[in-house]
């Protein structure tokens, strides 16, 4: 049963406020067979990148060059984030703008502009929450009133926490739009008659749009209306078209269901460190032989925001202690990151360029006079010396 606080009529209830759904698992169209790119065997897909944290030690940066990183999902550590955070601005805090705001003319309840609805981690950190100037909640911490987010009662009161991000209200009346013009063209006192009047306008308005939608459709009959693409574009999506349809009719006059291929033995996974905050998990495949849609086994990692390189970079390394001890430093080559930092250099003191010969060595300092003394104390031969006998002459 509804509470007194659903009124809305409609499917999708705006109030109370409902948290955000977490859609990362699979794409919009998850069992579908996509067409294969002519020069690398790969599927032609979309993906819809989400925030996460991802750290990768097998990608092929090849197969998309410019765009985005594939990576091998059996040599990847992280995970989505599902925690819905709410994020306002600290200038916006010291304010003390509201939280949500009424709307008037159908009665809604809704989040206020200010408010930045998104998914970081368990602490509501990482990703768009680590960003300066922003101050991050969980949603059962941030978001006010309780019946209005549908969350149980709290046992104190926390309108006003100590930390200034308070409850707030702000009640907006604004009218719709036959109501504006009604009340643009003439002024004047409320009657009976203002209901009637607004409801031929409505029917007016309606009237005209349906007009205007029909006179579009005939002439989307006469001329089809284009983007404007380049004939490289459009010969493309031509080909791919025909060749998609002569596969699937192919397909049927066989009797046989079209499988699309796994491209995972396409790809070109080389060893390299990739650290990303956006990933997507591509549309699943059709297994030939058992039917079950199966996962492709890697994962698309979004490149502006990753941070690292491939394992094909030179560096050279050294024993650090032997060369501040003026010896030999072992100085050996290695296959590492841009910043020799990761790979075989990991653990190690690396560079672009070998260590520089040590500065030669300077005089000792001078030598304690006391040590001086006490060393060479057995160079003495007053120990046992002759005892000379002073007599008195009377």
């Amino acid at each position: 049963m509804p509470t007194f606080i659903e009124t809305s009529s409609s499917h999708k209830v705006v109030e109370p406020n409902e948290p955000i759904k977490v859609t990362w698992t699979e794409p919009d169209t998850p069992n579908k067979v996509y067409d294969i790119d002519d020069d690398s065997k790969t599927s032609i897909y979309d993906v819809d990148f989400k925030p996460g944290h991802f750290t990768c030690m097998s990608c092929d940066v090849g197969t998309c060059a410019g765009c985005d990183i594939i990576c091998d999902l059996s040599q990847c550590l992280g995970e989505f984030y599902e925690q819905e955070c709410w994020c306002r601005k600290d200038t916006d805090v010291k304010l003390k703008k509201p939280l949500w705001w009424y709307r008037e003319y159908d009665s809604k309840f809704l989040t206020h502009d200010t408010v930045y609805q998104m998914f970081c981690d368990d602490n509501c950190g990482g990703g768009i929450c680590d960003t300066q100037g922003l101050m991050c909640k969980k949603r059962e911490d941030g978001c006010k009133p309780w019946w209005w987010c549908n969350l149980p009662p709290p046992r104190e009161d926390n309108l006003n926490p100590a930390d200034g991000w308070g409850d707030g209200f702000s009640y907006s009346k604004s009218m719709v739009l036959a109501q504006m013009n009604m009340k643009h063209e003439k002024k004047h006192k409320e009657t009976g008659d203002d209901v009637a009047t607004l409801n031929a306008r409505v029917k007016a308005m309606m009237s005209k749009t349906s007009h205007t939608n029909d006179t579009t459709e005939v002439a989307s009959e006469g001329h089809q209306f284009r983007r404007k693409v380049s004939a490289l574009q459009m010969s493309d999506v031509s080909t791919r078209h025909e060749s998609a349809a002569h596969g699937a009719a192919s397909s049927e006059m066989s009797g046989k269901p079209r499988f699309e291929p796994n491209d995972f033995g396409k790809l070109k996974f080389q060893p390299g460190r990739f650290v990303c905050e956006s990933a997507a998990l591509p549309p699943k495949v059709q297994n030939p032989k058992s039917y079950l849609w199966v996962d492709r086994g890697y994962i698309v990692l979004d490149r502006f925001s990753c941070r690292g390189s491939l394992f094909d970079h030179k560096c050279l390394c050294w024993d650090n202690f032997s060369y501040l001890q003026g010896k030999d430093p072992m100085t050996s080559e290695f296959n590492c990151d841009d910043s020799c930092t990761w790979g075989q250099c990991e653990g190690r003191t690396c560079g672009k360029k070998a260590p520089p010969p040590l500065p030669a060595p300077t005089d000792p300092p001078p030598e304690d006079p006391l040590e001086h003394e006490k060393k060479h104390k057995n160079e003495l031969h007053n120990v046992h010396a002759p005892i000379m006998e002073i007599s008195s002459a009377d």
